[in-house]
């Protein structure tokens, strides 16, 4: 008998949370639980295999390789390949010190264990190559953010938000920095900053969520309705992956640990692998079990 690992790790997530529903996450939570995980792209695959033949047969300058390499690299870590994408940008690296975007990578992968000093040097790296590299300051402000280092991780998300303030997911994150040791004041300010916000936009239904504007259903049920790409499934999954990871943020910061660790598991279930919320919806989840040890 063969066993649909991907439907199974679904349907387990949901009953779990199911199980939640009627106590807890009754009154604070979704109680309309939907799981939509991707499938992979057909394009990521043909690139994958196009990459990875050019690298083996192609002459190539030191410099080309890096870029190949890269962008493999890139591939793979979008299909959920970390040990595979680390190797690649590695080895970008070793081909060209300077490749920036590699850094970038290797510094979330350190976050993502806990190497926060080495996610500190790659993104300082990011900087020191790529002066307006923005992601940089978004991935060190959360690594700071991880680090317990509250106030110097608002610095460099206020540096984010500037460049881009008409950016959502920027007033949301650095919200969740300011939080930590201001709260109320962080929530006058992302108040004022979601006025100027477009309301037809999807993120900015999460930033009136975290106010306090929405329920935790309304948002999980307003994921199905800002699409704009053609592919509405994968889109319709990649809010689904935000929606669960914002909520669990509220959970942790309402001190609803059991509640949150259930919906760092449905934002897990979606497989969106190069989502920042994916990513830290993983670690979020590693932290919380092993306070549950």
């Amino acid at each position: 008998m063969t066993v649909n690992w991907r439907i199974l790790k679904v349907a387990l997530v949901v009953s779990l949370l199911s199980g939640c529903a009627s106590t807890t996450l009754k009154n604070h939570y979704p109680t309309r639980l939907l799981v939509e995980p991707t499938t992979p792209l057909y394009q990521d695959e043909l690139n994958l295999l196009k990459s990875s033949d050019i690298l083996s047969r192609a002459k190539l300058t030191d410099e080309q390789r890096a870029r190949f390499m890269y962008e493999r690299g890139v591939i793979y870590d979008r299909v959920g390949l970390q040990l595979s994408a680390r190797y690649d940008f590695r080895q970008a690296l070793n081909l060209n010190p300077r490749l920036a975007d590699a850094y970038n990578f290797l510094g979330i992968y350190s976050t993502l264990e806990g190497d926060f000093d080495s996610a500190y040097d790659a993104f300082d790296s990011v900087l020191e190559l790529a002066p307006s590299y923005e992601y940089a300051y978004l991935n060190r402000g959360i690594a700071l953010y991880y680090a317990g280092r509250f106030e110097l991780s608002k610095d460099d998300l206020t540096t984010f938000y500037t460049k881009a303030p008409d950016d959502a997911y920027r007033s949301i994150w650095l919200y969740l920095a300011h939080r930590k040791f201001n709260p109320e004041k962080a929530k006058i300010e992302l108040t004022q900053r979601v006025s100027k916000l477009d309301k037809e936009l999807w993120s900015t239904q999460i930033a009136e969520y975290l106010l306090g504007n929405l329920s935790a259903d309304k948002l999980v049920s307003k994921a199905n309705e800002y699409l704009d790409s053609k592919n509405h499934r994968r889109e319709y999954t990649e809010h689904l992956c935000e929606a669960y990871f914002y909520i669990a943020q509220q959970a942790l910061h309402q001190g609803h640990l059991e509640a949150a660790t259930q919906l760092f598991r449905l934002a897990l279930a979606t497989d969106v692998y190069d989502f920042v919320e994916y990513r830290l919806a993983g670690f979020e989840l590693s932290k919380l079990e092993g306070e549950f040890e």
